[in-house]
């Protein structure tokens, strides 16, 4: 429940209170084409968790969709040309959440299969690509986001590929 009332605050806090922050110009990524495909491929490839068909479905949905969500942050810095400390700072962090969750589900995939059924024999190790495309996916930031920290150069001037 709180977990809810969090996400509403934030959605409200997005929508609402500082909706004047938004600026429709450099947000060009259609949310859909991240959707869509991450739904289309949960119905087919989820794992048996619990047998309650909704409840791994929403899960394995998450798990796509969060492996494919930062593309609309990185398309955006790419619209701006430069990406914003704090918001280059929270993905950084991100990816790092991504790299350990990589390593717990490669340490423990093969809970995730049923070795009886022909398509859900390889969701432990399709599990394991989705966690992978997320550390491919922020892979070229965190590099940038490296090198700035390396040569002292702030990270607002990330995308300035003379400068990294």
């Amino acid at each position: 429940f709180i977990g809810f009332c969090l996400a509403c605050a934030i959605v409200y806090c997005c929508r609402i209170r500082h909706a004047h922050t938004y600026d429709p110009s450099t947000d060009t990524l259609n949310h859909l084409y991240l959707m869509l495909p991450a739904l289309a491929v949960s119905l087919i490839l989820h794992p048996n968790l619990n047998n309650f068909l909704p409840s791994d479905i929403a899960w394995a949905f998450a798990l796509y969709l969060e492996s494919v969500a930062v593309l609309c942050q990185l398309f955006m810095f790419m619209k701006e040309g430069q990406a914003q400390p704090h918001t280059s700072h929270f993905l950084a962090a991100q990816a790092l959440a991504k790299l350990m969750s990589f390593i717990f589900w490669a340490s423990s995939f093969s809970e995730l299969s049923n070795p009886n059924h022909y398509i859900k024999a390889f969701v432990g190790n399709w599990v394991v690509a989705m966690q992978l495309v997320q550390l491919i996916v922020m892979g070229d930031f965190i590099y940038h986001y490296i090198r700035c920290i390396q040569k002292g150069i702030p990270v607002s001037q990330l995308l300035c590929s003379d400068n990294v």
